[in-house]
């Protein structure tokens, strides 16, 4: 909910709790008990509403996520094995052939971001390759930073052409778990 629709959800919820507090404060044959219930049902519907937004939003967002990873990975195992034929060339390439089996986020991405690093000076020949050694991403650590500031940093970003990939680390998170 943005903060307009989040103020008038408040107001509804104060305006049902009111209702059914007082509701023997009203005539019995008045309007307010209709209203009062009317305010209730739609504050429920609103909740059952804010749910789905939200589980569908954390699902979409799961998706995202494993989409990037797997395309990521995917760049970095064909930009890898690349590499492994251009150490035949250019020994210094050889160190960064190989791969993890199994990896977490972070360390893919260290792993991606160390790769990047050590193949940059020979981004040309990755280039004749078909592979664009620039192209693994932006990666974007927002620590405790409003969520606006990171929204943000993504547009830019994309604006500009890249591709961001976003980590967020807030410490309040961190210590509820």
């Amino acid at each position: 909910m943005k903060t307009l629709e989040r103020s008038r959800y408040d107001m509804l919820t104060r305006s049902s709790h009111f209702g059914a507090a007082h509701r023997h404060l009203f005539p019995e044959h008045s309007t307010a008990h209709a209203l009062f219930s009317t305010i209730a049902t739609e504050v429920a519907a609103i909740e059952a509403l804010a749910v789905t937004e939200q589980v569908v939003s954390q699902s979409a967002r799961a998706t995202r996520k494993a989409d990037s990873r797997k395309q990521l990975l995917d760049g970095l195992v064909r930009a890898v094995n690349t590499a492994w034929v251009l150490s035949r060339t250019v020994p210094t390439l050889a160190a960064d052939t190989e791969l993890p089996a199994s990896m977490g986020d972070r360390q893919l991405l260290t792993i991606a971001r160390a790769f990047v690093a050590a193949a940059r000076p020979h981004a040309e020949q990755f280039a004749a390759h078909g592979i664009a050694i620039d192209s693994f991403g932006v990666l974007i650590e927002a620590f405790d930073i409003p969520h606006d500031f990171t929204v943000e940093l993504i547009k830019t970003v994309a604006a500009a052409g890249g591709q961001p990939i976003v980590s967020t680390y807030q410490q309040q998170v961190t210590r509820a778990l």
